[in-house]
């Protein structure tokens, strides 16, 4: 009984001793909080944030309308086989490049060759009929003379002559037609170029009913680029009376690829329709670019600028400066009092060197804030200090990390210690 009273004596003690710790704890707590908060209200309020202004600058841009297209070659061919036969041999490298007047495919030529050795025979028999009845005609006419042979006889003479030069003109035109179709035999490509491959390979037959496609031939150098002018920008043009350039010394069209900055290639247009497509409400336009190294090939995507206006004292500033809300671009202007206010913009095109055009909502007399966009907020007041091109610019923001998640292990052999 005794060892019972004792038990829950020790009990009582080690409940009181937690509950004294514990209260200790919160007190403690609570002093350094009231001692935390007396502090702040006592110091002085932090310095504004520090961020990089500068002021736009003016200069002379150049209005674009943009569109897209598709690179087109400027030539191509079909090789077809022109006559029927087998194909006796491929004479090029696929993927390679061709001249104008090369051989490509070979077919069959004894066929053929048989075909001008009887048109050749063809030949020598009328020109030897011919020959024959020129004797006879002279033969007639003498006797004609001496009055040894009548009219009607001198007359159908000179018809077999006539005859006979017929059938040698038709001897002729068989030969040439025979040695034409032996010259198809060398199928050869009329464009310098690329060749792409070999449709069909050697021992097929081709030129059967229809004339069969060998092979392809695409001009690279130049290219054409096609695309298509909306109506209403078609009508800009024909009112201000472009002609496709700008001063006269701009390049008329200003080209990019998929995968490149900018538009580092440019061209001249060469071709507008005539004719609005009433289906799309636009207008085709193809333009001829320079392509010496071959990288622009026909069927690849294209990002196309037209110049359409030069306008000075435009006012340009530092991109990074723009930052993107609900209501659209905005930039971050500081007065004289240092004191931040939010301006909504309107951009144009974009500048070598990291700038863009503003259209409307900025002046040259402003101050906008580069750097330092996280820090300032609309109606506060700033630390000012010129910006510097030459730093690294801030990171928009760093991504919020995960916590991590406690180690549970550790945790355990906490509370198994604490409970005994």
């Amino acid at each position: 009984m005794n060892e019972r009273q004792d038990s829950q004596q020790n009990w009582g003690i080690g409940v009181m001793n937690r509950l004294t710790a514990g209260l200790v704890f919160v007190l403690g707590s609570a002093a350094v909080l009231t001692v935390g908060c007396e502090s702040d209200s006592d110091g002085s309020p932090p310095p504004p944030p520090t961020v990089e202004v500068s002021a736009p600058s003016t200069q002379r841009v150049t209005d674009y309308f943009q569109y897209t297209g598709f690179l087109e070659a400027v030539e191509q061919v079909d090789i077809r086989a022109r006559v029927p036969g087998f194909l006796e041999s491929v004479d090029f490298a696929e993927s390679s490049a061709v001249e104008a007047g090369q051989v490509l495919f070979t077919i069959e030529k004894e066929p053929y060759e048989v075909a001008v050795g009887q048109a050749r025979a063809e030949l020598a028999r009328a020109e030897s009929a011919l020959s024959l009845a020129e004797a006879n005609r002279a033969r007639t006419q003498q006797a004609f003379d001496a009055d040894a042979a009548n009219e009607l006889e001198l007359i159908a003479d000179e018809a077999a002559v006539k005859q006979a030069e017929a059938e040698v003109l038709a001897a002729e035109q068989l030969l040439a037609g025979a040695e034409l179709d032996l010259s198809y035999t060398d199928v050869s490509t009329p464009l310098s170029g690329r060749v792409d491959r070999n449709y069909v390979d050697v021992g097929n037959l081709v030129g059967g009913e229809t004339a069969t496609l060998l092979a392809r031939v695409v001009v690279l150098d130049p290219v054409r680029v096609s695309f298509d002018v909306s109506e209403s920008i078609a009508l800009k043009y024909l009112s201000a009376g472009e002609d496709g350039s700008v001063n006269g010394d701009s390049p008329t069209v200003e080209v990019g690829l998929a995968d490149e900055d900018g538009f580092p290639h440019a061209g001249l247009i060469d071709f507008v329709d005539s004719v609005v497509d009433q289906s799309t409400g636009t207008l085709l336009v193809r333009a001829v670019l320079p392509n010496p190294t071959g990288k622009l090939y026909p069927g690849l995507f294209a990002r196309i600028r037209v110049p359409w206006d030069v306008r000075d004292n435009a006012v340009v500033i530092h991109e990074e400066a723009v930052g993107t809300g609900l209501d659209g671009k905005y930039v971050l202007v500081v007065d004289e009092t240092d004191t931040v206010s939010r301006r909504s913009v309107e951009l144009g095109e974009r500048q070598d060197g990291g700038l863009i055009v503003v259209l409307d909502g900025l002046t040259a007399e402003d101050t906008y804030i580069v750097r330092g966009l996280q820090k300032a907020r609309p109606g506060s007041k700033v630390s000012v200090e010129p910006f510097d091109d030459g730093k690294a610019s801030e990171p928009s923001g760093e991504a919020e990390q995960e916590p991590e998640a406690p180690d549970r292990s550790a945790q355990t052999q906490d509370d198994a210690g604490g409970d005994s």
